[in-house]
C-alpha cells in the first residue's frame, strides 16, 4: 500500500520518512533513491509527533499504558534511547517537537495539557537528559478543539509556539519562553490566522501563516513580530511549508506556488519570483520537506 505519514525531514546526511502504513521510520541515504526500514522505537509504536535536525531524530509516541514518551535517537534511527515519560494525566496530544540549528541540546516538546492546564512545552537543555514543563497558555479551550502548534528555537535560545485555536475564532497566537525566566509570555496574536509551518534562521524566526484574507509569513526578531504578505488567499488548503539555504528563505503555499525571500533576517524582506533555472536544488537544507508537500 502507500506510505503514509508527514514530510521527509533531514539529518547527518540522511532522509526520514514515518510511515503509517508500515508503522515505522524509513531512511534513504542516497537522496531518495531507495528507502530502508528501521527499528521502530517501541514495539507498537503510536507517533504523535517527530522531528529531526542537527543530528538527531526525537519521536513523541504513546505507549501500552497510554502514557507518552520522548526518545531519541544520535546515530540516525539505528537505536533509541527513552528520554522522558509523560503521564496521560497530565498530558494529551504532543503537537510539535523541534531540535535547535544552532545547538543540538535544546529540544522543545508543545503539548496538549489536561483539565486545568490547556497548552504546556516540555524543554530540555542538555539533549535531553532532564526536561523541564512549563504552561504556555492556561486557559482550557474546548475539548474538541482542533488546535495545532508549531514550535521553534531561535539562535540565541528563545524558544517559540505559534497556534491557533479553531473553535474560538480561529484566533493565532505567538508565545515566547525566555531561558532566564523559564516562562512563556505572549507577544502576538491575530484573527483568522492559522499556522502551517516555522523555521529557525540566523537571526530570527519565521512562521507560515495562513491568514483571513491571504498567505503571509510572520517574522520574530529579538521579540518583534513582523509580516509579509506573499499570496492571495486560494480556498481553505493549509498545505506548504518553510525551508532555507542559509541565506533565502523558500515558502510553498496552498496554491502550489513556490517563492523565495532573499535575506529574510534584513530590515526589508520582500519575494522574489522564482523561474524554473532558479528553482533551489536537491542541496537546499531541509527542501526535501518542501518539495514532498
Amino acid at each position: 500500500g502507500p506510505l503514509l505519514g508527514s514530510y521527509p525531514r533531514s539529518v547527518c546526511g540522511a532522509m526520514f520518512y514515518w510511515s503509517d502504513d508500515l508503522g515505522a521510520f524509513v531512511r534513504s541515504i542516497d537522496q531518495g533513491t531507495s528507502w530502508t526500514s528501521l527499528t521502530t522505537p517501541n514495539a507498537n509504536p503510536d507517533i504523535d509527533s517527530w522531528t529531526a535536525g542537527n543530528g538527531k531524530l526525537v519521536v513523541i509516541e504513546t505507549n501500552g499504558a497510554g502514557n507518552q514518551e520522548i526518545r531519541v535517537s544520535v546515530d540516525n534511527g539505528d537505536t533509541w534511547t527513552l528520554a522522558y515519560t509523560l503521564a496521560s494525566s497530565l498530558f494529551g496530544l504532543a503537537f510539535g517537537t523541534r531540535v535547535s540549528e544552532a545547538n543540538s541540546n535544546r529540544i522543545i516538546a508543545a503539548m496538549e495539557g489536561n483539565a486545568s492546564v490547556f497548552f504546556k512545552s516540555v524543554i530540555s537543555l542538555d539533549g535531553g537528559t532532564n526536561w523541564t514543563v512549563a504552561t504556555i497558555a492556561a486557559a482550557r479551550l474546548p475539548a474538541n478543539d482542533a488546535v495545532n502548534g508549531y514550535p521553534v528555537w531561535d539562535d540565541s535560545g528563545r524558544a517559540y509556539v505559534g497556534f491557533f485555536d479553531q473553535i474560538a475564532g480561529t484566533t493565532g497566537y505567538i508565545y515566547e519562553w525566555i531561558e532566564a525566566t523559564g516562562l512563556w509570555t505572549a507577544i502576538f496574536s491575530a484573527a483568522g490566522y492559522q499556522f502551517i509551518d516555522s523555521i529557525q534562521l540566523q537571526d530570527a524566526v519565521v512562521f507560515l501563516v495562513q491568514g483571513p484574507a491571504d498567505v503571509r509569513l510572520v517574522r520574530v526578531r529579538n521579540s518583534v513580530v513582523d509580516e509579509l504578505s506573499i499570496a492571495a488567499l486560494v480556498g481553505s488548503n493549509l498545505a506548504g511549508g518553510l525551508a532555507s539555504d542559509g541565506t533565502t528563505l523558500f515558502a510553498l503555499h496552498g496554491t502550489g506556488a513556490l517563492i523565495a525571500i532573499d535575506n529574510p533576517t534584513a530590515d526589508t524582506w520582500a519575494t522574489r519570483a522564482l523561474t524554473a533555472t532558479s528553482a533551489p536544488t536537491a542541496q537546499t537544507r531541509n527542501l526535501s520537506q518542501i518539495l514532498a508537500a
